[in-house]
C-alpha cells in the first residue's frame, strides 16, 4: 500500500508538469505568430519532438541522462528563439552521462521557472544562466536567473515548478540529492547535486 501511495503522488506530480510545460511553450509559439514571425514553425517542429519524448519515453520510468539533458536544451532553444538576442542565455554541458538514467521531466520545471520569472518578469537586461556537468554517475546543475526591477522575486510568490521537483527528489533520492536556492536582490539561483547511482 506504500509502495502503490508513493507511485500515485509521483503521477500526481509528474502530470502537474506536463500542461504546466506545454501551456508556457504554447504560449511562447502564440506570441511569435501574433508577430508572424518566421521562427513559429521550427518552434512547432522542437515543441513536437519535446512531446514526443513527454508521451512515448516518459512513462517507463527513469530515463538515460542524455535524453533528459537534450529535452532541457530544445526548450532553451525554444527561448532564445522566442527572445531573440535583447537578452542573455547562456548554456553551458560539460562531462559525459554515459549510460547514467534518471527520473524523467525532474530538470525542465527548474529551467522553467528561471525563464519565467527571470527573463519574461523583466524583459529588458534579463539573463538566465544554466550550467550541466554530469561526470561518474554525479549530476550538478546552476540554473541563475535575474530578478524584477523592483528586486522581488517572483518566485517567492508560489507555483508547482520548484515545490514539485523538492517533493520529487524526496520521494525518488532519498538521501542522495541537494538542492540549496538562494534568492539574492540582483539574482535568483538553484543549485541541484544528484548521485544518480
Amino acid at each position: 500500500m506504500q509502495r502503490d501511495n508513493l507511485t500515485l503522488e509521483l503521477n500526481a506530480l509528474k502530470a502537474q508538469i506536463n500542461p504546466h510545460f506545454l501551456f508556457n511553450t504554447l504560449n511562447n509559439i502564440y506570441s511569435l505568430a501574433l508577430r508572424k514571425s518566421d521562427k513559429a514553425p521550427e518552434m512547432v517542429l522542437k515543441l513536437s519532438d519535446m512531446m514526443r519524448y513527454v508521451l512515448y519515453e516518459c512513462n517507463s520510468g527513469p530515463v538515460l541522462v542524455e535524453r533528459e539533458i537534450q529535452f532541457v536544451s530544445n526548450y532553451i532553444e525554444l527561448e532564445r528563439i522566442r527572445h531573440g538576442s535583447h537578452v542573455s542565455i547562456n548554456y553551458s554541458l560539460t562531462g559525459n552521462p554515459e549510460e547514467s538514467r534518471i527520473e524523467p521531466l525532474l530538470l525542465i520545471p527548474i529551467v522553467e521557472n528561471s525563464f519565467k520569472h527571470g527573463i519574461n518578469a523583466q524583459m529588458e537586461k534579463g539573463f538566465v544562466e544554466v550550467q550541466l556537468n554530469v561526470v561518474n554517475g554525479k549530476l550538478e546543475m546552476e540554473v541563475i536567473n535575474s530578478v524584477p526591477l523592483n528586486g522581488t522575486s517572483l518566485h517567492d510568490k508560489g507555483g508547482i515548478g520548484l515545490d514539485n521537483v523538492k517533493k520529487r527528489l524526496e520521494l525518488i533520492y532519498p538521501g542522495k540529492h541537494t538542492i540549496h536556492i538562494e534568492s539574492l536582490p540582483e539574482m535568483y539561483k538553484v543549485d541541484l547535486t544528484l548521485n544518480l547511482s
